[in-house]
């Protein structure tokens, strides 16, 4: 029988599964990765009764991901599995090599548990940000002062700070939290622009430059969701590298889009650093032709329907999505004004939809649903939660009337299909698109 190496329990915008991916990047292992939408039974019965992650389990035969092996350890916490990886491949060089490093290396993770504390205090709770401010600093006095990571070379006490340092620049740049509005970005400006903090300034350029950095975090981009659920149909993970949009390496747009949009896709070459496509390499841009070509070249993944009419319906369907219902609904959502537009674009959506149920072009799912998901999921999302430019308390009201109303019944059902599909809970993570629609949108979620 086969012998499963290691299996992660992760979730999408978590800062501590974050962690862990950063050290499998690091040390080139590409785990077999589950990502949980919820807490099922088996995952706290058989892999960690605690319920969370991330956890891992590793060795014994391999088996379905929800049927972990008796014979596998299991091991959660993101610090110890972080520890683990960097033991268990000692060439990715995580685990500093002089015993005195490794102790700093520990002694630098137990300054991040304070900031994480002030950190979320300031953004959950809406704190003063002076505890914020003081623990920044003694990160800052940790550092060695003339450059480098944490200990010198990047290690487990970097991948261990990284997604929160990448969490505080996002967040506060973007003001988004219980603070006062304008408060994030005043306090962003201090910390990563003001003189007093140059030295966490350079260190964060370098975790932000970092490849295992740019590869495991993620604002939330619907367009780039779908070409990760046509991915996660087609059972293919590939080296993903993710895009500050605010600040767009240039390399991104010399070798890769010249137009700077996300996602776009480098296929064949030589295996070369995500940051540096082969010249070889195809490059492909727009999430509908990506999505196209991942499906033709994966046909198991059946996400081309077989027959000609099938395929022009989901042509049809798809040019819907695009021409009528994004406009209409991303209109109410940016500039408010009547929601008699959205509804028409939703109303004739489900007129498209096959009535005794199934998928957009029938029982199948297909790059129709793989195209409308992500912004169906965008829209229950934003209605439920109030966010958007119209007025307060709409976004609620027109929610019952979408997804609870007799009148979107066929809506209902297919949106129930969508957001049970694996492929969909593999990549819509609901807590980082809230926030990400809290900045875009500049209003913040009703929970």
């Amino acid at each position: 029988m086969a012998t499963q190496g290691f299996v992660l329990y992760s979730a999408k915008g978590s800062p501590f599964c974050q962690r862990v991916e950063i050290a499998f990047a690091e040390a080139g292992v590409q785990p077999t990765t589950y990502y949980l939408h919820d807490k099922p039974d088996w995952f706290v019965s058989k892999v960690n009764p605690m319920g969370k992650v991330p956890a891992a389990t590793y060795g014994g035969p391999k088996v379905a991901l929800n049927e972990p092996s008796s014979e596998a350890v299991k091991l959660a916490e993101s610090l110890v599995l972080l520890e683990f990886v960097a033991e268990l491949y000692p060439d990715s060089n995580l685990s500093p090599k002089d015993v005195v490093d490794r102790a700093r290396a520990r002694f630098f993770i137990s300054a991040t548990n304070e900031l994480t504390t002030s950190f979320y205090g300031f953004l959950l709770r809406g704190a003063a940000p002076d505890a914020l401010v003081k623990d920044l600093k003694t990160l800052q006095k940790l550092l060695p002062p003339g450059g480098g990571f944490a200990v010198g070379d990047f290690s487990f006490a970097d991948a261990a700070v990284a997604p929160f340092i990448g969490r505080a620049a996002s967040y506060l740049r973007n003001d988004i939290g219980k603070f006062d509005e304008g408060e994030g970005v005043k306090l962003y400006k201090q910390i990563f622009e003001g003189a007093e903090f140059t030295r966490l300034q350079q260190y964060w350029r370098d975790i932000a430059a970092r490849p295992s950095f740019k590869t495991t975090f993620d604002e939330g981009c619907p367009h780039a969701q779908r070409v990760e659920i046509a991915f996660e149909e087609a059972g293919i993970h590939p080296t993903k590298y993710f895009i500050d949009l605010h600040n767009k390496p240039e390399w991104y747009l010399s070798k890769v889009n010249p137009a700077g949009k996300v996602p776009a896709l480098a296929y064949g070459g030589l295996k070369v650093a995500p940051e540096n496509p082969s010249p070889e390499s195809v490059k492909l841009v727009e999430s509908l032709i990506v999505l196209q070509f991942v499906a033709d070249l994966y046909p198991n993944a059946n996400l081309n329907p077989k027959s000609p009419v099938d395929r022009a319906r989901a042509r049809f369907f798809i040019d819907h999505v695009s021409t009528k219902l994004l406009p209409s609904f991303y209109g109410y959502v940016l500039h408010g004004g009547s929601s008699d537009v959205p509804l028409q674009g939703l109303k004739a959506l489900q007129a498209l939809l096959p009535p005794g149920g199934g998928f957009a072009v029938g029982p199948e799912f297909s790059i129709a649903d793989a195209v409308v998901a992500p912004f169906l999921g965008r829209i229950e999302l934003y209605l439920r939660t109030d966010i958007g430019k119209f007025p307060a308390g709409e976004g609620p009201k027109l929610y019952k009337q979408v997804f609870e109303g007799v009148e979107f019944a066929r809506l209902q059902q297919y949106w129930q299909d969508i957001s049970a599909r694996a492929s969909f809970k593999a990549t819509y993570d609901e807590a980082l698109f809230r926030k990400h629609g809290e900045a875009v949108f500049g209003r913040e979620a009703k929970h």
